[in-house]
């Protein structure tokens, strides 16, 4: 199993000997975020799943999108041809609920 390069980093600083001066020690502004930042964007980058994911959500709004057009320039001829294949029908049921 692969282990994440954070976790590897981590584990070596815990690994770490202590300093032996008493001074405090501390990173500069955002460096935390920077470097949070950046594993992220590493692990994103990366990987073809994510890539292939984004590709597909964005193919099926597109896909979506063309079904409603469809939909909605063929819904007149559509009913149409409902209305006339009733119309032509031979069925009593049908012809009482066009009464009503």
């Amino acid at each position: 199993m692969k282990s994440d390069p954070l976790d590897r980093l981590i584990k070596h600083a815990r690994s770490a000997p202590p300093s032996d001066d008493d001074r405090e020690v501390t990173a500069p502004m955002g460096f935390a975020t920077r470097v949070v930042a950046l594993a992220r964007e590493q692990a994103g980058a990366a990987s073809w799943s994510t890539f292939l994911e984004r590709k597909a959500w964005r193919a099926l709004g597109l896909a979506g999108g063309i079904a409603v057009m469809s939909v909605a320039f063929n819904l007149s001829a559509v009913s149409e041809s409902i209305d006339q294949q009733v119309l032509e029908a031979d069925d009593p049921i049908t012809a009482l609920w066009d009464l009503s």
